[in-house]
């Protein structure tokens, strides 16, 4: 059972005055940002700006998070050592695009203009998009020691967004998951058979059918979301092939190369405990709903009651959530942000962005009745961080306030620890309840085995019984017979004898009589 936990406060946490040189030093080496008339400067100005309006106790709550988490991923000395070497590929991936990065600012600075996919970089990253190369190499070089030395700066990083160049390599460090041994594992994978092959590729064309990547059936995205979820299947036999994980896939597709969303893949599986969500009984799934319908029930009662009346229950729209992470119907941009978020701290970092997207649409759900507010919470929670154009399309996103709210909703491990231990008192009541449900079945089968034995002798006893009068009237009326028979016997007895003495008398008369002298 879980035991609750004291609230985790920062440790690294330092006072404004008394701030560690060395996050001093950093500050003062930093070079200036580049100037940029992109789009997507404006956008990391603007989710920076934001992200100092988060109050300092809630960065300490994510902080917290944050170290919680990365001591989970450290607990395993086979696999620091394999990180250890992940992180030396991460680090030479990571001086490789910021060297082409730099190399795409000086062709365009000399006018050669020299396209983004030529250096390896994305459309989203063109036009010198506001990276800062400092903290994000440091943060790659040594994540504990950025932990340590500037944590405010790593949780507002991460709250304004991971650079989309650098999210894949991110991905991969905060969950501890490059490992080259696991990597030609997967390959392995790649050539043999798998029982779960029909099942994959009849759900391929169900996922993500607005996305370009995936949208060929005979497209290499289709066919890299095949091969890991296959890789899958086949590396953890007693969970297998379930539906939801090609969406769990996707956005690391769509990140990193597929060896490498499988080793991450498998990491969020085991150290983020993703994978009690899929195998039988979804234990953790069942655990996370409990939780979340604790946590709508205490921080938005007024919803917690519409939903009782209009009985909607979490399992119609949340399980999606945890199980695909927010990628079965939520646009990607808002799917990466919320990712971001849950490999810095964890998979219950879902509990934040669910409870944030509840209360934004709070007011528009106590007015709808079942129908439309089932489908309203499954379908367009996230319209209200849009601005829509008449053609029904996003126009514009302001998905950095929705991360804002999502930090805003404060949830201590105390908190979803208290839960746990409300929904295992449950489950071992009902697990006492079922057992003692059993012992009175097994009694009620022992009776009814003991009944049916007792029907059974007196069956057989009643079948002797049975077979003793009809003995017995036999016997009697065999007895009947010879004593009829008897009868029968006396009579011709005596008829014989009467018939006898009578033929004696005339004998006796027809005899003359000597007198006696």
């Amino acid at each position: 059972m879980i035991e609750p936990e004291h609230f985790i406060e920062n440790p690294f946490a330092e006072p404004e005055e008394k701030e560690n040189a060395v996050t001093q030093d950093a500050r003062k080496k930093r070079p200036l940002p580049m100037a940029s008339t992109s789009a997507n400067t404006d956008k990391y100005r603007t989710a920076a700006e934001n992200a100092n309006k988060v109050n300092e106790a809630e960065y300490d709550l994510i902080l917290a998070r944050m170290v919680s988490q990365n001591r989970k991923l450290n607990l395993d000395p086979r696999s620091m050592r394999r990180n250890a070497v992940g992180m030396g590929k991460l680090q030479e991936s990571f001086e490789r695009l910021q060297r082409e990065y730099h190399s795409r600012n000086e062709a365009n600075a000399e006018g050669l203009g020299v396209r983004s996919k030529e250096f390896g970089l994305s459309d989203d990253d063109q036009d010198a998009e506001h990276i800062d190369w400092e903290l994000w190499g440091g943060l790659i070089k040594n994540f504990s020691t950025v932990l340590a030395t500037s944590p405010i700066e790593l949780s507002k990083a991460i709250y304004a967004g991971v650079p989309h160049s650098l999210r894949g390599m991110l991905w991969q460090l905060l969950s501890s998951s490059k490992d080259e041994e696991l990597e030609t594992q997967y390959k392995r994978y790649l050539n043999q058979p798998c029982s779960y092959d029909s099942a994959i590729r009849r759900d391929l064309n169900r996922t993500f059918p607005t996305q370009e990547f995936f949208r060929d059936a005979k497209g290499m995205g289709q066919g890299s979301l095949y091969h890991v979820v296959k890789a899958y299947a086949l590396y953890d036999p007693e969970c297998g092939y379930c539906q939801g994980m090609q969406f769990i896939v996707g956005p690391l597709l769509l990140n990193m190369p597929e060896e490498e969303a499988f080793c991450v893949l498998v990491h969020l599986m085991e150290n983020y405990d993703l994978r009690g969500h899929f195998i039988p009984n979804m234990p953790s799934l069942q655990l996370r709903l409990f939780q979340f319908d604790r946590l709508v029930e205490d921080m938005l009662p007024m919803l917690h009651a519409h939903f009782l009346r209009c009985g909607i229950k979490s399992t119609m729209y949340a399980s999606q959530w945890f199980m695909t992470l927010f990628s079965y119907r939520f646009p990607m941009e808002i799917v990466y942000r919320i990712l971001d978020a849950v490999f810095s701290e964890g998979i219950d970092a879902v509990f934040r962005f669910a409870i944030a997207l509840l209360r934004k649409n709070e007011d528009k759900l106590l007015t709808l009745d079942f129908e439309n507010c089932l489908d309203f919470v499954k379908l367009n929670l996230t319209r209200v961080y849009f601005d829509i154009s008449d053609d029904g399309k996003h126009k514009h996103s302001q998905i950095s306030e929705l991360v804002r709210d999502a930090f805003q909703v404060r949830i201590t491990q105390f908190t979803l620890d208290t839960y746990a231990n409300e929904f295992y008192d449950q489950v071992n009541a009902a697990n006492r309840k079922e057992l003692e449900m059993d012992s009175l079945r097994l009694l009620n089968r022992n009776l009814r085995l003991r009944v049916q034995s007792l029907e059974e002798q007196l069956s057989h006893l009643n079948t002797e019984h049975v077979q003793l009068v009809k003995r017995v009237v036999t016997e009697k009326l065999s007895h009947e017979e010879i004593a009829e028979e008897l009868v029968r016997y006396k009579i011709m007895y005596a008829e014989a004898v009467l018939q006898n003495d009578k033929g004696r008398r005339p004998t006796q008369a027809s005899t003359p009589t000597i007198p006696t002298p």
